[in-house]
Parts: structure tokens; C-alpha cells; sequence
């Protein structure tokens, strides 16, 4: 979301706004607007299938992004899936319900990742290396997991909605990145950007 723009910087998506979806210039972590999201009806997805370029399989992978949250109940932050999402099909979804919360089609990887304030940014880390699945909240890891599940076939992206439709997300969203093959970060803590990410 560079330059007020809703963008894929890898050009690899064209990205679908859904109802009002919007760039916010007044609340924004970097650069000079940041997507906006009315808890309704608003998302971001990529309105067509990709057959392999959210398909992170069993290896390591890593979804991070800045998340301003104004309303309460469950909401999706992110998900990656296949058609619309539901309960049959693959889905890795991370959304927030009381407590930050990790699900694969429907399934329970964890339900009690960390907190996500209110009203302010917050810097979220969802990732996987080798052996384990882990959450850092504003450079804190907050839950590390043994987890070896296989997401294949994920071949679209949506934000701040499931894929299905529902649990909308009240707030706004900057600098999201999602990395295939690489857990970026380590140990107990790592170092919450200060600037926009790099295109790479």
C-alpha cells in the first residue's frame, strides 16, 4: 500500500477492492495512506485463481503486517485458501476473536496467540520454520508450536474477510507481506520495521 496505492508490488495479482474498501490517508504507519476496512462488507482479495503463488505446502513460510483494530468480535486478518474458503477445503486463516487465532479449514491450530490492541498499530508476525509455527506481536513472540501441516493448493489471498464472505475486519491494514520458503525471524523477539518493506 505504497503511495496511497492498494498494490501486489511482486505484479503477480491483480487485487480486487470489495464493497468500500478504501485507502485511509489520515491513519497510516508509512508512507501516506494505509487500506481501510468498515467491519461489513469490505475486502481486499485477488479475484482470480493462482495455482501455485500462495501454495506454501509443509515448508516454511511468513505473513506479517501492521493492523489497526477498531471493532470487537471475530474477524479475519488474513487468509490464504482455495475457492471460497470453506470448512472442506484447504484455508489458513489468522484471524482475531477474543485472542489472535490460527486455523486450517476450519480446524484449531491455536486459539490463544496473543493479544491485538485497540486503536493503535500493532505489528504481526505469522510464520513457520522448519518444525514450528509461531506468532510475534509488535516483535514478541507470543506462541511457538510444533506444526507440520500441508496448505497445498492455496491459490487465493484475502484480506480482511474470510473467503467465504464473512467475518469482516474492522480496522486497517499497511505493509503486508507474505513470504514463500523463508521464516524471517527467530528466537523469542525480532526487530518490528520502522520503515516501508523493501520490493523483495
Amino acid at each position: 500500500f505504497t503511495n496511497a496505492e492498494i498494490i501486489d508490488s511482486t505484479m503477480k495479482n491483480n487485487l480486487e477492492t470489495v464493497d468500500n474498501a478504501q485507502i485511509d490517508t489520515s491513519i497510516k504507519k508509512f508512507g501516506t495512506g494505509s487500506l481501510e476496512l468498515d467491519g461489513t462488507d469490505d475486502e481486499v482479495r485477488s479475484p482470480a485463481y493462482h495455482s501455485t503463488l500462495f501454495d506454501i505446502g509443509n515448508g516454511p513460510f511468513t505473513i506479517e503486517f501492521f493492523a489497526y483494530r477498531r471493532g470487537t468480535g471475530q474477524q479475519t486478518l488474513i487468509m490464504l485458501g482455495t475457492g471460497d474458503g470453506n470448512t472442506t477445503n484447504t484455508s489458513l486463516n489468522f484471524f482475531w476473536s477474543t485472542n489472535l487465532q490460527i486455523y486450517n479449514a476450519g480446524t484449531s491450530i491455536d486459539t490463544s496467540a496473543g493479544s491485538l490492541a485497540i486503536n493503535q498499530w500493532v505489528y504481526l508476525v505469522l510464520q513457520r520454520d522448519a518444525s514450528n509455527i509461531s506468532v510475534y506481536v509488535d516483535g514478541t513472540r507470543t506462541e511457538n508450536l510444533a506444526n507440520s501441516t500441508t496448505w497445498g493448493n492455496l491459490n487465493r489471498v484475502s484480506l480482511g474477510s474470510h473467503l467465504n464472505g464473512n467475518n469482516h475486519f474492522n480496522g486497517l491494514l499497511d505493509e503486508i507481506r507474505v513470504t514463500r520458503g523463508i521464516a524471517r525471524y527467530s528466537g523469542t523477539s525480532m526487530t518490528v520495521p520502522t520503515k516501508a518493506h523493501p520490493n523483495r
